[in-house]
């Protein structure tokens, strides 16, 4: 992993066009929960995460600001965090921003847990 994503306070993990996970640091996989580690992660839909309204509110909302803007501000979701056989609701505070590297589409994410 990069160490510029390890050295991130906040939870951060980055989506290519299709919105999958293909990288995140320590603090995205402690706050999604134990059962996951980065393999385990990576080719995720990031809304698997999300809590079924929170789901559909990413979809509404995520989709259309990172298109029209590049960038999504203060979207406030809920993470199911997943310890053994519970779930726990986690409120977060996401934000986006995309950028091109070598001519593919990428979203970086930043978590900020409420």
């Amino acid at each position: 992993m990069d160490e510029q994503i390890k050295d991130v306070e906040n939870g951060y993990f980055v989506l290519n066009e299709q919105y999958r996970i293909v990288n995140a640091n320590e603090v995205f996989l402690n706050i999604v929960g134990s059962d996951y580690d980065i393999k385990g992660l990576v080719g995720c839909q990031f809304d698997t995460f999300l809590t079924p309204s929170s789901s559909l509110f990413y979809h509404l909302y995520f989709h259309t600001f990172i298109l029209m803007n590049g960038k999504v501000e203060n979207l406030n979701l809920v993470i199911k965090s997943v310890d053994g056989n519970n779930s726990i609701p986690i409120p977060i505070r996401l934000h986006a921003e995309q950028r091109v590297q070598d001519g593919k589409m990428l979203y970086d994410c930043f978590i900020v847990i409420e």
